[in-house]
Order: structure tokens, then sequence, then C-alpha cells
């Protein structure tokens, strides 16, 4: 996993052996948005990686 096209940002990678999670219940996993959630059709990114959002450019 990387983190934007910048050379030196941080990197990570992970190693899964064996991984059992048991009985997990899907309501946990639910999302329900606020009342006066709005969204977003697409998020950009600038020339250095950082997000854009809808009209804040």
């Amino acid at each position: 996993m990387r983190w934007g096209p910048l050379t030196g940002a941080p990197q990570y990678s992970l190693r899964f052996s064996n991984w059992k999670a048991g009985e997990v219940d899907a309501k946990l996993f639910s999302f329900k948005p606020p009342a006066n959630a709005k969204k977003l059709e697409r998020i950009d990114s600038d020339e250095v990686g950082e997000l854009v959002l809808e009209g804040s450019k």
C-alpha cells in the first residue's frame, strides 16, 4: 500500500497468516449517513496528491 505519488511517501506492508475472525455480525459494517450528509460525485487530487473536494478550489 502506498500513499500518493510522492517520493518518500509512507509505505506499509501487512502479512496475514491463518487469520480467522470467527462469526462477525454484518450490522457492524452497516453505514447510515447523517441526515445532512452530501454525496460527493467525485474526489480529485492536486499535483502532489492532496485531496480536492468539490467546490473547494
